[in-house]
């Protein structure tokens, strides 16, 4: 496909159905700050749960053994710590909790939008669906679309490491690292394209070919054929 061809498709695809009204950007951003909340509260819950019953005891032990082989219980910024830490449990178990806590958004979004619903929480009390074709969305593409959307974010996190890591200021890290202004306007634009559709849709929705209708489905709860029998 010729890039004319792509902009074109991009900035002109509609659906034939006139009825259909796509949902605003402050009804998504809405919605995404309510998700963004509901999902904050589910990885503190589950964090509290999983040091109070596991990770805690796995804390200790690391401390004692830290305090058997260097007489001392605070680690530091030592190479032998350093490599103590790395090749203690404590370390593999630190990795897996922290890429649990992670996913479990992935997951949140994952399943509600592909659930009879068609919405997580936030959308669903926006009157918000996301479809693809006009049909539900699958698990994997309710997977596929979240790492899509949470991209700026990521750059956000980047940022933020690499200011204080190189101790700049934020017009200094565009205007002295050409690269990092370069990704960081094309997210921008990405995330923006909104603006030059109908669907208002962006880039990464189009990546993932869906769209988000302003309507709700008749369902009660959020059930999943993948998941559950009754759909």
């Amino acid at each position: 496909m010729s890039t004319n061809n792509f902009i074109f498709n991009f900035a002109v695809e509609v659906s034939n159905d006139d009825q259909k009204k796509y949902a605003s950007l402050t009804r998504r951003t809405t919605a995404t700050l309510i998700d963004v909340h509901i999902t904050l509260i589910i990885r503190a819950i589950f964090m509290q749960i999983v040091f109070s019953t596991f990770f805690y005891r796995i804390v200790n032990d690391f401390i004692n053994d830290l305090d058997t082989k260097f007489g001392t219980r605070t680690p530091k910024n030592t190479p032998e710590h350093i490599s103590f830490l790395i090749n203690h449990p404590i370390f593999i178990y630190t990795i897996l909790f922290v890429l649990t806590t992670i996913l479990l958004g992935a997951f949140y979004h994952a399943y509600f939008n592909s659930s009879n619903w068609q919405a997580t929480i936030g959308k669903r009390i926006m009157g918000i669906i996301i479809s693809q074709n006009n049909s539900r969305i699958s698990f994997s593409t309710g997977l596929f679309h979240y790492l899509l959307s949470i991209i700026p974010y990521l750059f956000v996190i980047f940022l933020i490491y690499y200011i204080k890591r190189y101790n700049y200021q934020i017009y200094e890290v565009f205007t002295q690292k050409k690269s990092v202004a370069v990704v960081g306007i094309l997210i921008l634009i990405a995330n923006h394209l909104s603006v030059l559709n109908k669907k208002r849709i962006n880039f990464f929705d189009y990546l993932a070919k869906v769209e988000f209708i302003q309507t709700k489905t008749p369902y009660k709860f959020p059930t999943h054929s993948a998941f559950f029998r009754n759909k």
